[in-house]
C-alpha cells in the first residue's frame, strides 16, 4: 500500500503542471457555462422586458428596438468600454496566432454584456462567439496571473471553446470537436484531456439550469432514412453550399464597404437602416432566430412568414421555396449590417436559422413533386451543411446535430450534406468567415502545422541590429581599421537620413583588404551594390522565408517606411522556428 501511495505522490510531483491544467480546465468549464447560463438569461430578461410594449399591435417599434439596441452597444463600448471588443471566434483566432494566448481583460465582460444587448434588443446575431470570447478572455487572464506558458495557455483558450458549444446546445462531443477544428488546436491526449473535462463541466452547469433536454424540441417522426433518398441529401448539400458561399459573400463585402465608409456615423446609419428595414419586412429574423429554427426543425416553416409583408403571398401560390430565399437572402444581409456597424455577436445561429429554413422549404418543395421526405430530417441535414459551409467546420455540424437529436440515426445523410456542403464552398472562399478577417489583417491561418508556426512568428522578434553599418563615402582605409572587431560578413551601407544605398560582404572588399595601395583613394560607394532581396517591416514571416529560399541569400536588409532598421539572417528565423515549435508543442 505504501508502495503505490510514494508511487501516486511521484506520478502527481513528476506532472504537477499537466495537473494543475486539468484542474483549470475544469475550472474554465464552470465559468464558461455560468457565462453562458448569464447570456442567454439576459437576453430572455430583455426579450421579457420588450414583450411588455404588445410590439404585434405596435408594428413601427420592430424596426426600431433592433436599432436601439445596436447604438446602445456602440455607446457602451465606446464610453465603457473604449476599447474595441473585436470579432468574437475572429479575435480568438488573432489571439492565438499573434497574441501568444493574450487576449485583453476587458473581454471577461464587455462580449458578453454587448451581445446580450445586442440580441436581447432583436439585433441578428449569435451568442456563440461572445460566450467563446467570454471564457476564453478568463482562461488567459487566469493563466497569464499563474505565469503558464504560451501551450498551457493555448489549451485553456480551447477549453472555453469547447465549453462554450457544450453548453450553449448541450453537446458536449461537438463542443471539444469545435475546438479542435476551428481553433486548429493539435490533436493529442495532452490537449484534448482537458478539452473533455472542460467540456462536461461546462454541459454540467447547463443542465443544472436549463435541465438535460435537447434546447431544441424536435418531435421525431422517423428515425431511419430511406437509401434512395441519399441523392436528395447531396442535392440539399450542393443546396446548403451555394447558400453557404452567399452567405460568406455577402458577409465580405458588406464588411468591406462598411470599412470604406469614411464617417463612423454614416456607416452606423447605413447599418441600422439596413437592420430595421429587414426586421419591419420580416419580424421572424430579428434575434437568434430561435423559435422560428425550432418551428422550422418540427415542419413549421410558414411561421416565418407571420406579420410579414408577404405573409399574404403564399395564399396566392407563390412557391415556398421563393419564399424562404428572400428571408435567407435578407438574414444574411442584415447579420451582416447588425454586426459590421457596431453590434456584438456572432454568425453560428444565424447559419442554423438559414440551414433550417433551406432545409424544411426544400423538403416541402420535393414534396409538391411527389417525392416522400421527412421534413424534420431535412432542416436537421440544412443545419449541419450551413455550419460546414459557412465556418469550414465540417466534423462540427455532424456531431452537434447528431447530438441535437440524442442519436446517430441521422450520421450517414449528415455527412453527406456537411462534406458537398464544405466542398462546394472550398471552391469558391479558401477562407471562413472567421479567418477571413485574419487574411485582411495580413494573418494567414492554415492547418498546415509548419506555416502555422512560421506566421505565429514576429518580425520585432528576428530583426538583428549588430550589423557593420557604414557611409557610401567612407574611405576603405577607414572602414579597413573596423573590420578587427567585426563579427558579421556583411555591411549595410546607409546614408545620412538612414537609408539603405547599397550593401557591401567581406569577399567584395577582400581583394583590396590584402592590398593597401589597391584603395587609396577608393571609398565604400565605388564598390557597393544594391541588394535585389530585401524585407520590408509588414511582410508576412512567410514572405521572408520565400525571400531567402528565391536569393539564397544568409542575411537579407530589413526596411520600415524606406530606412533600414537591421538584417535578418536565416540562421536566427529558424533558430525562432524551432524554440517555438518547442514552445508550443504538446507531448
Amino acid at each position: 500500500m505504501r508502495s503505490i501511495l510514494n508511487t501516486f505522490a511521484e506520478v502527481i510531483k513528476t506532472n504537477k503542471r499537466y495537473l494543475r491544467i486539468l484542474l483549470l480546465s475544469i475550472l474554465i468549464g464552470v465559468i464558461v457555462g455560468m457565462a453562458a447560463v448569464a447570456i442567454k438569461g439576459g437576453v430572455r430578461e430583455i426579450e421579457h422586458l420588450i414583450s411588455k410594449f404588445n410590439l404585434k399591435e405596435h408594428d413601427f417599434l420592430y424596426p426600431i428596438m433592433p436599432v436601439l439596441g445596436i447604438v446602445i452597444t456602440i455607446f457602451f463600448v465606446r464610453l465603457i468600454v473604449r476599447d474595441t471588443i473585436g470579432a468574437g471566434i475572429s479575435n480568438v483566432l488573432y489571439s492565438i496566432n499573434k497574441r501568444k494566448g493574450r487576449i485583453k481583460r476587458h473581454n471577461i465582460f464587455s462580449s458578453l454584456v454587448s451581445s446580450i444587448i445586442t440580441v436581447g434588443f432583436g439585433g441578428s446575431a449569435g451568442l456563440e462567439g461572445p460566450t467563446i470570447t467570454t471564457g476564453a478572455a478568463m482562461g488567459s487572464n487566469i493563466g497569464r496571473i499563474l505565469r503558464l506558458k504560451e501551450k498551457e495557455l493555448l489549451i485553456l483558450i480551447g477549453c472555453a471553446s469547447a465549453g462554450a458549444i457544450s453548453s450553449i446546445f448541450k453537446a458536449p462531443v461537438a463542443g471539444v470537436i469545435f475546438a479542435i477544428e476551428v481553433l486548429l488546436l493539435e490533436l493529442t491526449l495532452t490537449a484534448v484531456a482537458p478539452l473533455i473535462l472542460a467540456s462536461i463541466s461546462s454541459v454540467l452547469i447547463s443542465f443544472i439550469f436549463f435541465g438535460q433536454e435537447s434546447i431544441y424540441t424536435i418531435i421525431l417522426t422517423d428515425k431511419t432514412y430511406h437509401l434512395s433518398n441519399l441523392l436528395l441529401y447531396a442535392l440539399l448539400g450542393i443546396c446548403c453550399g451555394i447558400i453557404s458561399v452567399g452567405f460568406s459573400s455577402i458577409y465580405i463585402k458588406y464588411n468591406d464597404f462598411s470599412r470604406k465608409i469614411g464617417s463612423g456615423s454614416l456607416k452606423i446609419a447605413i447599418g441600422t437602416m439596413i437592420v430595421g428595414a429587414g426586421i419591419y419586412l420580416f419580424p421572424s429574423l430579428a434575434g437568434e432566430g430561435f423559435q422560428y429554427t425550432n418551428d422550422n426543425i418540427n415542419g413549421e416553416v410558414d411561421d416565418i412568414f407571420n406579420n410579414s409583408i408577404f405573409e399574404r403571398l403564399k395564399l396566392f401560390g407563390v412557391p415556398v421555396l421563393l419564399l424562404a430565399v428572400i428571408v435567407i437572402t435578407i438574414k444574411m444581409l442584415i447579420t451582416s449590417a447588425t454586426l459590421a456597424s457596431g453590434g456584438v455577436g456572432g454568425v453560428f445561429a444565424p447559419s442554423l436559422f438559414i440551414g433550417s429554413t433551406l432545409g424544411i422549404s426544400i423538403a416541402k418543395s420535393l414534396e409538391n413533386i411527389g417525392f416522400g421526405i421527412d421534413r424534420t430530417n431535412f432542416a436537421l441535414a440544412g443545419m449541419a451543411g450551413l455550419i460546414a459551409g459557412v465556418i469550414h467546420a465540417p466534423l462540427t455540424a455532424i456531431f452537434l446535430i447528431a447530438e441535437l437529436t440524442t442519436g446517430y440515426y441521422l450520421i450517414v445523410p449528415l455527412m453527406i450534406v456537411s462534406i458537398v456542403s464544405y466542398g462546394m464552398v472550398k471552391m469558391f472562399h479558401n477562407e471562413s468567415i472567421y479567418t477571413y478577417q485574419l487574411v485582411q489583417k495580413g494573418l494567414v491561418i492554415t492547418r498546415h502545422k509548419d506555416k502555422a508556426t512560421i506566421n505565429k512568428l514576429s518580425i520585432s522578434g528576428i530583426i538583428e541590429n549588430d550589423f557593420l553599418t557604414v557611409n557610401p563615402d567612407c574611405p576603405m582605409d577607414e572602414l579597413h581599421g573596423k573590420l578587427k572587431n567585426v563579427r558579421r560578413n556583411v555591411f549595410p551601407v546607409i546614408d545620412e537620413s538612414k537609408r539603405l544605398v547599397g550593401i557591401l560582404t567581406l569577399n567584395d572588399i577582400r581583394e583590396y583588404v590584402f592590398d593597401r595601395n589597391n584603395y587609396e583613394d577608393l571609398k565604400v560607394g565605388d564598390i557597393m551594390y544594391y541588394p535585389e532581396t530585401m524585407v520590408d517591416y509588414n511582410d508576412s514571416i512567410e514572405d521572408i522565408v520565400n525571400k531567402f529560399e528565391i536569393s539564397r541569400h544568409y542575411n537579407i536588409p530589413v526596411l520600415k517606411n524606406g530606412t533600414y532598421i537591421g538584417c535578418i539572417s536565416k540562421v536566427r528565423l529558424f533558430e525562432t522556428y524551432r524554440n517555438h515549435i518547442k514552445e508550443v508543442s504538446y507531448k
